[in-house]
């Protein structure tokens, strides 16, 4: 049943770890080493559709990510820029 909970694993390079997960217009996981876009290819998510690829390479800090004027702003991993997603 679509409706029911379920897990997916996210290849990353080198075992990279999440350090973020932020919902504006797309749904952004950012790891340590990449930013990616998880969709559901034009649909709601479900285990039958999930699809996630990498967007951006900067790799971000484990910090809290906020979401401003329809864009994710993540600080980047070696914690002196700020990223925006939009």
């Amino acid at each position: 049943n679509v409706l029911d909970p379920y897990q997916f694993t996210l290849s990353t390079k080198n075992g990279s770890e999440i350090t973020f997960m932020e919902s504006s217009v797309n749904f952004v996981v950012g790891t340590s080493n990449q930013e990616y876009i998880v969709s559901g290819d034009g649909q709601a998510i479900s285990q039958r559709n999930i699809s996630a690829r990498p967007h951006t390479s900067h790799g971000s800090a484990p910090l809290v990510s906020v979401t401003f004027d329809n864009a994710t702003l993540f600080v980047g991993r070696s914690r002196q820029s700020i990223h925006s997603l939009a």
